[in-house]
């Protein structure tokens, strides 16, 4: 159990920082999409709207709403092990 606490602990410290990193990643990617948004009206601007819209969607899903619940979830299994290898 001493293994699996300090995996998932190594684990909850790389997904935060994975996380905060993609939601770094994607307000940058906002920004320089925004800057750009008026300024691109080709054809060449729809077929990249059909690949983006969707990722942009998925990747804002996954950092406000997955993202906190699974690093939550971890937490709790955390001071669940914690708990039985310690006591309290």
């Amino acid at each position: 159990m001493d293994d699996q606490l300090r995996e998932l602990t190594a684990f909850h410290h790389e997904l935060t920082r994975f996380n905060a990193s993609l939601g770094s990643s994607l307000q940058e990617l906002e920004r320089s999409h925004g800057a750009v948004d008026s300024h691109w009206q080709d054809s060449m601007r729809k077929a990249y709207d059909e690949q983006y819209t969707p990722l942009h969607a998925h990747m804002t899903q996954y950092v406000r709403r997955e993202a906190p619940r699974y690093t939550e979830f971890l937490t709790g299994k955390i001071i669940h092990v914690r708990r039985y290898l310690h006591g309290g």
